[in-house]
């Protein structure tokens, strides 16, 4: 049962990082995020024996947040690795995603996962980022993920902390806007290591496989293939927007970044930068080795 699994990572250490071995199953996802404010490293027994699936469940189903210690002060955060387990057909018709990371000094790691068929009626299908929080993702793919506001996969709010993400492949996810990944935050997005962004859309806005919107974008792609994504607004595969303000920001492409075959009803099938009346456009903007 999903019990089983939050149990075990309950009995974990709170002095020292403690890794929490999940046995061999198929296990069932909570109704709320449980929420872990201690360092703890999450995998199972045997590589690629657990997978999480919320599917049949009356009510809808989650995996975890990270988030800060309730007690000020506290030298321990809630910096947790997830690693090696898959999760399907996660989420929540109010918003709740598989994932969540909230809090300054709260971080969370997903590795060698596939994540797939996750919904929600909000923003952010699979992972919201938040208020300080921190998302590293490696080797990990995110599949047919939806969301009905923005971010299919990925969504970090306007206070999220920084997102990393290599080797990661994102594909057939939906959003509104920013088919796959949603970003609204000035914090650094890094994309890079080989990563694919393939197949995505976004239904209503901008950003077939990415949507930057904020005020000072920090984005860096190096080494990413964007391809066969779609947008009703512009940027097939990738839309930089800046709604308010004057200098600062930079949007880095490099090393290798491919466009293929990206289609915008508006704009920039490949990709669209765009500034609302009174903004300017990001102070950097970059392009090498990109085709």
């Amino acid at each position: 049962s999903s019990r089983a699994i939050s149990d075990l990572v309950a009995k974990s250490s709170r002095c020292v990082t403690d890794t929490v071995l999940i046995p061999t199953g198929t296990y069932a996802c909570p109704t709320f995020h449980p929420l872990i404010t201690w360092p703890v490293n999450i995998a199972p027994v045997t590589p690629g024996g657990v997978t999480i699936d919320c599917a049949n469940q009356s009510s809808d189903g989650v995996v975890l947040k990270a988030a800060p210690p309730p007690v000020a002060g506290s030298p321990l955060r809630g910096v947790v690795t997830v690693n090696d387990i898959d999760v399907v057909n996660s989420g929540s018709s109010g918003g709740l995603p598989a994932f969540a990371v909230s809090g300054t000094g709260a971080a969370l790691t997903i590795s060698n996962a596939a994540i797939s068929e996750a919904a929600v009626g909000g923003s952010g299908g699979a992972v919201v980022v938040d208020d300080g929080g921190v998302l590293v993702v490696t080797n990990t793919s995110f599949t047919n993920c939806e969301a009905g506001g923005s971010g299919g996969a990925i969504y970090g709010t306007p206070s999220a902390g920084s997102v990393t993400i290599s080797s990661v492949t994102l594909s057939g996810n939906t959003a509104g806007a920013g088919g796959a990944i949603a970003w609204t935050s000035p914090a650094a997005l890094a994309m890079d290591s080989a990563s694919t962004c393939n197949a995505n859309k976004a239904t209503a806005g901008n950003g077939g496989c990415l949507l930057v919107s904020t005020p000072s974008p920090d984005l860096s792609l190096s080494g990413v293939t964007v391809s066969n994504n779609s947008a009703a607004g512009s940027g097939g595969g990738l839309a930089v927007h800046r709604p308010t303000g004057a200098g600062g920001g930079s949007v880095a492409i490099t090393s290798g970044t491919m466009f293929n075959d990206n289609v915008a009803a508006v704009d920039g099938g490949a990709l669209a930068v765009s500034v609302a009346p009174g903004a300017s456009a990001p102070a950097s903007l970059s392009l090498s080795s990109v085709t």
